[in-house]
C-alpha cells in the first residue's frame, strides 16, 4: 500500500471518529440522564425522605437505649440518687425530642437525594437494574422491604458493632487476665488502688466530697459504671479491699491486707497531716504488710515497687 493511500485511509478513519464522538457523547449523556430520572423515580417509590428520617431515628433510639442502660435501675442505689438518675433520663429524652424536631426542620432532603442517593444509585446500577428495582419496590414485598431498610442497614450495623464490642472486650479481658497472671500480686493490687482512687477523686470533683459510705462494697453502686467500668473487689491475694472516709468527706483511704491476708490494726484509719509536708510513703520489705493509699498517694507500699519508680 502506497504512502498516500495509507494517509488517506488514516484521515478517513479520523474523520469518522470525529463525526461519531458527538453521537457517542450524546448517547452517554442520554443514558446518564435516563439513569438519573430512574433513580429519582426509585427514590420516590421508596420515599427517600422517610428512609433518611428512619435511619436517623434508629441511631437516636440506639443512643437513648445506651443511655438508659447506663442509668438502669438498681435496688442498691440510694433513693435520692435514683431520683437524680430518673430526672437526668427525662432531661435527655426531652433533649433528643427537641433536637430531632429541629433537625428535621433544618435538613434539606432534596440535597440529600442529589448528593448522596442519586450519585450512589447512578454509579451502582444500570438503567435495566434501576427499572427492576422500581418494579420490585412497587410490589407489596418491596414496600415492606423499604419500611425495614433502616433496620436492615443502620440497625444491623449498630447491632453488629455492639456484638463486636462485646467480643472485643472479652478478648481484651482474656489478654489482660493472662498478662495479670504473669505479674506480682502487689503490682496488680497497687494498680487497683490507684484506679479506684482515681474514680473516687472524679466523683469528688462532681460532688465536692468523696463517697460517704461505710464499706468498700458500697462504692460499687456509687462509682460504677459512671466513674469506673468495673470496680475491683479483691486484691491480688483474694482479700476484699477496705475503704474509709473522713466525716467531712474531704479525705479517703484504701487498704489491701497484703500477702498474709490480715489487716494491720488501724491501717484503715485516716491519717492527718499537712499536704505540703506530707511524709514519704513507708517502704515495706515484707510482703505481709498492708498496702495503703490515701488522698492521691501511697502511704505504705512494697519497697520493690517503690524502687521501680512506677508509683
Amino acid at each position: 500500500m502506497s504512502a498516500p493511500t495509507s494517509r488517506r485511509i488514516s484521515l478517513l478513519v479520523l474523520s469518522i471518529l470525529f463525526l461519531a464522538l458527538p453521537l457517542l457523547a450524546q448517547s452517554t449523556t442520554d443514558s446518564r440522564v435516563e439513569r438519573q430520572q430512574l433513580v429519582r423515580e426509585l427514590l420516590k417509590v421508596i420515599d427517600s425522605k422517610r428512609l433518611t428520617q428512619s435511619m436517623l431515628d434508629v441511631l437516636f433510639n440506639r443512643m437513648l437505649g445506651a443511655t438508659e442502660a447506663m442509668q438502669a435501675s438498681d435496688s442498691s442505689i440510694p433513693k435520692d440518687q435514683m431520683e437524680k438518675i430518673q430526672a437526668q433520663k427525662k432531661k435527655t429524652e426531652e433533649h433528643f425530642r427537641v433536637f430531632r424536631e429541629r433537625l428535621w426542620a433544618r435538613i434539606d432532603f432534596a440535597t440529600y437525594d442529589d448528593q448522596i442517593y442519586v450519585p450512589l444509585f447512578e454509579k451502582t446500577y444500570s438503567t435495566t437494574e434501576l427499572r427492576e428495582l422500581i418494579a420490585f419496590f412497587k410490589t407489596k414485598a418491596g414496600q415492606k422491604t423499604a419500611l425495614i431498610l433502616p433496620d436492615l442497614s443502620m440497625g444491623a450495623f449498630l447491632k453488629g458493632m455492639e456484638l463486636l464490642t462485646k467480643d472485643t472486650n472479652a478478648v481484651e479481658a482474656e489478654l489482660r487476665a493472662e498478662e495479670e497472671a504473669k505479674r506480682p500480686q502487689e503490682e496488680r493490687t497497687m494498680r487497683d488502688l490507684r484506679m479506684v482512687a482515681t474514680a473516687a477523686e472524679a466523683y469528688a470533683t462532681d460532688q465536692n466530697k468523696y463517697p460517704m459510705v461505710s464499706s468498700y462494697g458500697e462504692l460499687k453502686a456509687i462509682l460504677s459504671p459512671i466513674y469506673i467500668k468495673t470496680l475491683p473487689e479483691k486484691d491480688g491475694w483474694g482479700t476484699p479491699y477496705r475503704y474509709s472516709v473522713s466525716s467531712d468527706g474531704q479525705h479517703y483511704r484504701l487498704v489491701s491486707a497484703g500477702a498474709d491476708r490480715q489487716f494491720e490494726a488501724g491501717s484503715d484509719m485516716i491519717a492527718t497531716f499537712d499536704e505540703k509536708n506530707r511524709p514519704p510513703a513507708i517502704r515495706s520489705t515484707s510482703m505481709d504488710s498492708d498496702i495503703i493509699y490515701q488522698d492521691g498517694a501511697f502511704v505504705q507500699m512494697p519497697a520493690a515497687s517503690a524502687d521501680s519508680n512506677q508509683y
